[in-house]
């Protein structure tokens, strides 16, 4: 709280305190609210984060082969090559909008709310008979 007292809107701060999935973060002030307390500034600049659409985009390249970071291997001299390669990268796309679909509205069997019930869009999971029929 200290740190952000004197310090100017539209410079980054740098986020003083490293975890393992944001080593480097750095946080843009770019509006003034001083209806608030730099108390309550501080706490959300600490909410300030982009941890979920990591995970995210962490489980799309796992769950989805076309999605994977391409792969070197020892016979390529150091070059990457990326064995699902699609042709059409419109396919691509049609395949991640099923996935947002389905983690939003479908989610697992271990998760107890979607992130659209969480938000509130959503009385309650749909399933695939939802969708398909009996």
């Amino acid at each position: 709280m200290k740190r952000l007292a004197g310090h100017r809107l539209g410079t980054p701060f740098v986020w003083p305190y490293h975890t393992k999935s944001e080593p480097s973060r750095v946080v843009d002030l770019k509006t003034d609210r001083p209806e608030l307390t730099t108390e309550r500034c501080a706490r959300l600049i600490r909410l300030a984060t982009l941890r979920s659409v990591d995970s995210y985009f962490r489980k799309i390249r796992s769950n989805v082969r076309p999605a994977s970071r391409p792969v070197a291997t020892p016979i390529s001299n150091g070059l990457t090559r990326d064995r699902y390669f699609l042709y059409k990268p419109e396919i691509l796309t049609r395949i991640v909008e099923i996935y947002r679909f389905h983690h939003n509205w479908m989610g697992t069997r271990q998760t107890k709310q979607t992130p659209a019930m969480k938000l509130g869009i959503a009385k309650g999971r749909i399933y695939e008979r939802d969708l398909f029929g009996d």
